[in-house]
């Protein structure tokens, strides 16, 4: 048997497609919060249950303190200027996102060749994978740092 050294851990399940979550994990390997800060996860494992939805499976070392969790405490607690880098970040990621969502909303996808299409879902999703997106508050990494 090989030795495998990921201590995998059940984290959550979400009523979603293993298709939808196939973006997330995608994601979540981006490192577009940087330098703002350094959070991204190299390994995660996504189930599909039919029925259930997906069960998400982390790496305990990605989320200990000496992995990833270290290295993005590090970098929320030398960063003066957290909060602000933090919110800029925000604003483009979220602000590329939406845009990108405003171009569809605006086409009449029904008009447009099988091409212009995927050419509009690829660029959708290059905004969507530049990072982990999602609804993180200051508030919950305040949550992280706590003894």
């Amino acid at each position: 048997m090989e030795n495998n050294p990921h201590e995998w851990f059940w984290a959550h399940r979400r009523n979603a497609s293993l298709h939808h979550f196939s973006f997330l994990l995608s994601g979540l390997k981006g490192k577009g919060w940087q330098p703002a800060a350094d959070f991204w996860f190299d390994n995660q494992i996504v189930i599909g249950v039919p029925g259930k939805g997906c069960y998400i499976f982390y790496d305990r070392h990605d989320l200990s303190f000496e992995g990833k969790y270290k290295n993005f405490v590090e970098s929320v607690l030398n960063n003066k200027s957290f909060s602000t880098d933090f919110r800029r970040r925000t604003d483009e990621i979220f602000g590329a996102i939406f845009f990108r969502c405003m171009a569809i909303d605006e086409a009449n996808l029904s008009l447009l060749a099988p091409t212009e299409l995927r050419a509009l879902y690829n660029d959708l999703l290059s905004a969507v994978m530049v990072a982990p997106i999602i609804t993180i508050q200051l508030w919950g990494i305040e949550a992280l740092l706590d003894d």
